[in-house]
């Protein structure tokens, strides 16, 4: 049977298992026995609200904005976002330029097979294969950089799909990689939470959650003007103690990563579309174009406008 199934001209859902169905309604995709992998191609495509399997989102070209649990997040080309079973959310791709996003979703108890096997001693594999009382999975739900651990496998299904040569057994194996990734960064996450300052676990892990959701709100407000009391509110804390744990968790203070990531954005609008660089200094929330320039050429060591020209020549 058949990997790919065309849903609409601008939806298409592959599946790892031959057995599926699969609908399309308000914008997402149902399924059931079998994971899918969907891939969204429009310009100002939205879904409606609705409940999300577990899932890892990441975007080919453009933006994707969701809206998850009340929170807008924005995630480009850089990054990938963990929704968890169940959440409420909805989505809409840029009205800007042509955009591509891919989901990748899970069925329910996927993750927990494979956290069992992955932490349950040989010995007791052999006797008891599958868990009878599985372990929950849950991921931080936000927006993580593409890294070396997730993000290499988000793309070799993306390229495999794209060039045809993936079948049902290769997806499948590809989804049981991915989830063990996320598992593995999930307990890299464990680490970067111990560097903390705080004596309880719990008091380090809310400390981590708040702060992943002001880096979120930086990422869906790069247009705006944006001070370090907004961003610390985002995290409910004040800003003294804000900014003192946002550096010593990320390296950086909230401003250099908020002018970074405005820079990078640029970066993306440059190679993506046509807009004028007077323009996108604006959308990425410089008021000046001086500045924009300077701060884009420190970075990249080249001018908006020749790292425009470089990049269409190596396309």
């Amino acid at each position: 049977m058949n990997i790919r199934h065309e849903l609409s001209a601008s939806c298409t859902v592959f599946v790892d298992s031959p057995a599926r169905q699969l609908s399309r309604g308000q914008g997402y995709v149902n399924f059931d026995r079998s994971n899918v992998v969907v891939r969204v191609s429009s310009k100002g495509y939205r879904s409606q609200p609705h409940r999300v399997p577990l899932s890892v989102h990441f975007v080919n070209r453009g933006l994707n904005t969701y809206a998850v649990d009340g929170r807008s997040i924005v995630l480009d080309e850089n990054h990938y976002l963990i929704q968890n079973l169940d959440q409420h959310s909805e989505n809409e791709l840029s009205s800007d330029i042509e955009s591509e996003g891919m989901v990748v979703g899970f069925l329910p108890g996927f993750a927990e097979q494979i956290l069992h096997a992955t932490t349950t001693p040989a010995d007791r594999l052999l006797d008891q294969p599958m868990s009878q009382r599985p372990q929950q999975v849950q991921f931080f739900n936000r927006i993580f950089h593409h890294d070396d651990i997730v993000s290499p496998v988000l793309f070799r299904i993306r390229d495999g799909l794209a060039s045809g040569i993936a079948t049902h057994g290769w997806l499948e194996e590809q989804n049981y990689d991915l989830l063990e990734r996320l598992l593995r960064a999930h307990r890299g996450i464990a680490r970067e939470i111990e560097t903390l300052p705080a004596m309880r676990v719990s008091t380090r892990t809310e400390y981590f959650v708040r702060l992943g959701r002001a880096r979120d709100f930086i990422e869906s407000n790069l247009s705006d003007p944006v001070t370090l009391r907004d961003i610390a509110d985002a995290a409910c804390m004040a800003p003294c103690h804000f900014l003192r744990l946002f550096k010593q968790a990320f390296g950086e203070t909230p401003q250099r990563y908020l002018s970074r990531r405005r820079i990078e954005r640029a970066m993306i609008l440059l190679r993506q579309t046509d807009t004028s660089v007077t323009e996108i200094c604006l959308s990425v929330g410089f008021q000046s174009l001086g500045s924009f320039s300077w701060l884009f050429r420190k970075r990249t060591g080249q001018s908006p406008q020749q790292y425009r020209e470089l990049g269409r020549q190596l396309m």
